[in-house]
């Protein structure tokens, strides 16, 4: 269905995609993001940011899904804040960018001072043997060689005073290897100041003017309730699936023949699952660890993209709770049991610094005289290894250690001027596949599950299987609760949910690793295998990651 200007609903224009264009916004209404800033001061967010800085194939990768393809939505960050790793991306690629500049520069004044000192070298000498008086000139040169030798040399047999910094600055314009020195010396300093686990606040870097408009528009999208998302792989972004529940069931009334106290609608379901799952967080003590304690539920609402021709991002109803257009396709989505938009509730748990997330989406759908429910648990995998290596480094640098060596591995500017050239010559490209204003896309790819590895640990499957068992079983307690209550039988709900709840501790599908870097698979004929969101094999870790 879509709504009119008016505020109606129109029956005649019912495409979800028309929905995505059409169903308006109330004039003056703002577009404000949703507030991330928990998910900005995570561990994943800081070991991302660092990333950054230290790894030139990741910044990379981060510009080309979010800036070269701006016409694409982001899937949903779950855990951490995009915005924030992004304009610590743009920050590092112009760092990067300036330093390659200043090394040209230092190759000019390094070629130009040779060819000045060689040139007057040269006139002085053919003036000694011309005869001639060459003045004051060679004082002058040998006060100059001095000078530089100074320069060269001193830094050397000094401390690390102000006179040496001073000095190391001079050599920075006049040496290439200084220059790139300096730059890593720049990049150690704001990893120590801004990124160490005592100093990182998640606030993200100012980035160009150009950018204001692509990070306000990710914030919007990056946690909004309605997500968008294509045909192939509608839960991009959350993760590996695990194994999903599917019940249809035919609702025979209760023998008793007791009158309905409530219809049973897919919003009274929902409504009385969320207690269900609410009571997990009440029921933690208040020193108690245990990450069900603060598992998160929201509801949302998937729409589909691509959206028409010559509708851009700007089109998109997302934005924060409280939104118009995202409150009313909450409110529509609800039971109508379309194809294309789909009304689920999200229940998020984030364990391991935000390392491991589980995520379990359901869907309630009532038609008739039938009961239409749908579980998808997925799993997002903790970061690869090389991210909590470089945490490390710079974990070490602000205690006080020497990282100089472990950053220059990292931290490599282009010194020859062949390489330099060529690192000139191909900055990243910016400009879009084509003008965002004329097309909206769906994600391509997620930039935590690109960033995941392919393990978890005996503990980690451990507790992901604890949370999604426990979940469904709260989920089981309010369905059957809503039949109950409508005066309908539980017998055959209740048999068919403690089935699957068995199957998830003994039989279940987990497509996840475990210590040795294997499939990980619980119970008797289970089966796993890598995979992405939708079950696609996964790349390793040494395939372009």
């Amino acid at each position: 269905m879509v709504v009119s200007p008016d505020g109606h609903l129109d029956p005649v224009r019912t495409s979800v995609i028309d929905t995505l264009v059409d169903m308006g916004r109330p004039e003056g209404a703002t577009r404000a993001a949703p507030d991330t800033t928990a998910f900005a001061r995570s561990e994943v967010t800081r070991l991302l940011s660092i990333a950054a800085y230290l790894d030139h194939g990741f910044r990379g990768w981060v510009l080309a899904m979010l800036v070269r393809a701006r016409h694409r939505a982001v899937t949903p960050s779950l855990g951490f804040d995009a915005v924030t790793v992004l304009a610590h991306c743009l920050r590092a690629r112009g760092v990067e960018r300036e330093a390659e500049r200043r090394t040209t520069l230092a190759w000019g004044v390094a070629v130009g001072l040779v060819v000045v000192l060689v040139w007057r070298v040269v006139t002085v000498l053919a003036s000694v043997v011309g005869g001639e008086d060459p003045g004051a000139e060679p004082v002058v040169l040998l006060l100059v060689m001095v000078a530089l030798a100074v320069v060269l040399l001193a830094p050397h047999f000094m401390g690390r005073g102000t006179t040496y910094r001073a000095l190391m600055r001079i050599r920075a314009l006049i040496l290439p290897q200084d220059s790139a020195r300096a730059h890593r010396e720049r990049v150690l300093r704001i990893l120590t100041r801004e990124l160490s686990e005592e100093r990182f606040t998640g606030r993200a870097p100012k980035a160009a003017a150009e950018y204001r408009e692509l990070l306000d528009t990710i914030g919007r999208e990056q946690h909004s309730p309605v997500v968008v998302y294509g045909a192939a792989a509608p839960f991009r972004g959350a993760g590996a699936p695990l194994q999903r529940w599917s019940l249809a069931l035919e609702l025979s009334p209760a023998e008793d023949g007791e009158r309905a106290a409530h219809e049973l609608t897919a919003r009274r379901i929902i409504d009385l699952v969320r207690p269900q799952l609410e009571s997990l967080t009440e029921s933690a003590a208040d020193d108690s660890r245990d990450r069900l304690g603060r598992l998160e539920i929201a509801e949302h609402v998937f729409l589909p993209a691509p959206l028409p021709y010559g509708q851009g991002r700007d089109a998109l109803p997302v934005g924060p709770p409280g939104d118009p257009g995202v409150e009313w396709h909450l409110a529509e989505a609800v039971g109508e049991g379309g194809e294309t938009r789909r009304h689920f509730l999200r229940i998020r748990i984030a364990g391991w610094e935000e390392q491991l997330v589980t995520t379990v989406f359901v869907r309630v759908h009532t038609q008739g005289r039938m009961l239409f429910l749908e579980v998808a648990p997925h799993v997002l995998f903790p970061l690869q290894d090389k991210f909590a290596i470089m945490g490390g480094i710079v974990q070490a640098a602000t205690l006080g250690m020497d990282a100089r060596r472990e950053i220059a591995e990292y931290v490599r500017v282009p010194v020859r001027p062949k390489e330099l050239m060529r690192a000139l010559k191909h900055e990243d490209d910016e400009t879009p596949d084509w003008s965002p204003e004329e097309w909206a896309l769906p994600p391509a790819a997620s930039l935590r599950e690109w960033t995941s590895s392919d393990e978890l640990t005996l503990f980690q499957a451990m507790d992901v299987i604890r949370y999604v068992k426990t979940v469904h079983l709260r989920i089981s307690e309010g369905v059957k609760q809503a039949l109950k209550e409508a005066g309908y039988q539980t017998e055959e709900f209740t048999a068919q949910a403690r089935e699957q709840i068995v199957n998830i501790g003994q039989g279940g599908v987990f497509i996840a690793g475990d210590v040795s870097g294997g499939a990980f698979a619980t119970g008797q004929g289970a089966h796993a295998q890598h995979g992405d969101s939708e079950g696609r094999p996964r790349p390793g870790s040494g395939e372009g990651k």
